[in-house]
């Protein structure tokens, strides 16, 4: 309405003072900000650079939207999960995680023809790297999340996989029959909540993490979805959250991504995020859930583990059963090698699945109890 209007305009009009206040005027300026802007030189130069005026005016927004936030003017809703744009940085992002400790044996291998390796090869996830006890850790830890790829650029070669631990409400039995009968595939599991509008330092107590778990009055549900393409299979819940920082997205690499426990399943554990670092701990202060960075020879990725005794407890909370479903594919990079033809067999061999490989388990089974 009008009074909107008005509103926005004084918002305006306060942001275009600031930034004369901060310096910038036409005559100083202004021949400079015409050329960074022109065409031809941001073609030349970073297609990112910015002219001064945005600069200045970048300050004033922030600043103004600032004293909005403090006066409590900002956000609408507990679940709103608003965050405003192009924020440079965030300062509370994590250090590297720990790496891997496990060797993993190599899924790309050198020899044969290429459309062999893809139909045949061998490409396992082992169950120690789905369950293990660490050393330096201590206890038993469950993979809840996690994504790896092998590939040596020099080959041409890729696998890659992911590994999606769900709590199935009810039997894993009823999973286990669906995905039999409707195959495992990237639409079969419905990917994790991807959280970017978050520094990492407010989870998992802020409304802004996790938001699609986070009601208008700021109570807090389970992720909670339906297997299958077209959501006709069984109910499980999703306990990892994909976080990156949203502010320089273009630019975003492996290593500003993790993978975070759930805000549900952290709220009901009790699990504090350590400082600095992609881990939590629980409420006697001990660690709780870690990434670990798989970065060996040819290989990359990160998953993320929770200790088994806090897993347990928490499906027994649920009433439901854990497992794991992973799926992946073998590919041939030909754009790597710089063959400009691709050959004949790939096309159906992609059509039918050839190059897939895919697995699916309960934590009872794999441990035994």
């Amino acid at each position: 309405g009008a009074k909107s209007r008005e509103r926005a305009e004084e918002f305006a009009d306060g942001i275009r003072k600031r930034i004369a206040d901060l310096g910038w005027t036409e005559a100083r300026f202004g021949e400079v900000d015409r050329s960074i802007g022109s065409a031809e030189r941001r073609r030349e130069t970073d297609p990112r650079l910015e002219r001064y005026k945005e600069k200045y005016a970048r300050i004033a927004f922030f600043e103004s939207v600032g004293r909005l936030s403090d006066a409590g003017e900002l956000f609408t809703s507990a679940s709103s999960n608003y965050r405003l744009g192009r924020m440079p940085i965030d300062p509370s992002f994590p250090r590297d995680a720990r790496p891997l400790p496990l060797r993993l044996a190599p899924w790309v291998l050198n020899g044969g023809p290429d459309e062999r390796w893809v139909r045949e090869a061998r490409t396992e996830v082992p169950n120690h790297l789905l369950r293990h006890q660490f050393a330096e850790a201590d206890d038993t830890w469950v993979a809840i999340d996690g994504f790896l790829r092998h590939g040596p650029a020099e080959l041409g070669r890729q696998a890659h996989c992911s590994v999606r631990g769900v709590l199935a409400l009810g039997s894993w039995r009823t999973v286990d029959a669906y995905l039999t009968l409707a195959g495992i595939d990237a639409g079969t599991v419905p990917e994790s909540f991807e959280d970017n509008y978050c520094f990492t330092g407010e989870s998992p107590w802020s409304p802004t993490f996790h938001s699609l778990c986070t009601d208008r009055k700021g109570l807090v549900r389970p992720h909670v979805v339906r297997l299958g393409k077209d959501e006709d299979g069984p109910e499980v819940e999703l306990t990892a959250v994909r976080f990156s920082w949203q502010g320089e997205s273009a630019g975003r690499t492996e290593s500003d991504q993790y993978l975070f426990p759930g805000k549900h399943l952290a709220l009901r554990l009790g699990l504090r995020k350590r400082a600095e670092l992609p881990e939590f701990v629980d409420e006697a202060g001990d660690l709780a859930a870690m990434v670990m960075k798989v970065n060996q020879e040819g290989w990359s990725g990160h998953l993320l583990y929770l200790r088994e005794d806090l897993l347990r407890a928490y499906c027994a909370e649920r009433g439901g059963d854990w497992g794991w479903i992973v799926w992946g594919e073998r590919t041939v990079r030909f754009s790597e090698r710089k063959e400009e033809a691709v050959p004949d067999w790939v096309p159906p061999l992609r059509a039918s699945g050839g190059g897939r490989f895919s697995r699916s388990m309960s934590l009872s089974l794999l441990s035994g109890r």
